[in-house]
């Protein structure tokens, strides 16, 4: 990867541990509006983690698909009008950074330009950056809800290399999600990576560059 210039990231559960702060935020839910059931208890650990399951990794749409199907899972009823909303507003509140994201970005910026390309809502996605503390080491973030265009699209991958002052096939793009973050990096004409926890590895046929964990981008850059 000699011509490399960029690397672009995804953020939930490429530089965010959404699988943590998930987990907190649906934790913080059950506090709130079901504060009959004993925290720590058997119920309320099945409960976050039938939660966590109905989430699909952050893509059930619509999102109260979520809710819907814990109520009717436990016959219970969550005082929520709009859970989407909710999740928005709340969510980015508990984010966290994977242990190794920090100093891996800060090695990767001595040598490229970097930035952060991510779908959701303004609010949510520039809470999680702004909180993270990853804001001074990008040259560029763009959001797909300021913009109107989500991934897959090659078009916000190409507004991407436009900010950042570089040409598409000079920059690499490392995300968690085949259908959004590699396909359309493909079709930009970007170098995916496709990063993926090695003990929740997914099986797949297709060749792409793959990683486990961030750090081990310092490995192949």
């Amino acid at each position: 990867m000699d011509n490399i210039r960029a690397v672009i990231f995804d953020f939930d559960n490429t530089l965010g541990d959404r699988y943590r702060y998930s987990y907190d935020t649906y934790r913080y839910m059950l506090k709130t509006y079901l504060p009959d059931v004993e925290e720590n208890s058997l119920l309320f650990e099945s409960m976050l983690q039938d939660l966590a399951l109905y989430d699909e990794y952050g893509n059930a749409t619509p999102k109260d698909h979520v809710l819907k199907s814990f109520e009717r899972r436990y016959n219970v009823k969550i005082d929520i009008d709009n859970f989407g909303k909710w999740w928005v507003e709340h969510q980015y509140l508990f984010t966290v950074l994977f242990p190794e994201t920090m100093e891996t970005v800060i090695k990767l910026k001595e040598k490229y330009k970097l930035g952060i390309l991510t779908n959701g809502a303004h609010i949510a996605q520039w809470g999680k950056v702004e909180k993270s503390g990853l804001l001074p080491y990008m040259d560029a973030v763009i959001i797909s809800g300021d913009v109107g265009i989500t991934k897959p699209d090659a078009r916000i991958f190409e507004m991407m290399a436009d900010q950042l002052g570089v040409k598409c096939d000079q920059c690499v793009y490392v995300g968690d999600t085949f259908s959004c973050d590699i396909v359309g990096a493909l079709n930009s004409g970007m170098k995916p990576i496709w990063i993926w926890p090695s003990e929740r590895a997914r099986p797949s046929d297709y060749e792409v560059t793959r990683i486990s964990k961030l750090s081990d981008l310092l490995e192949i850059l």
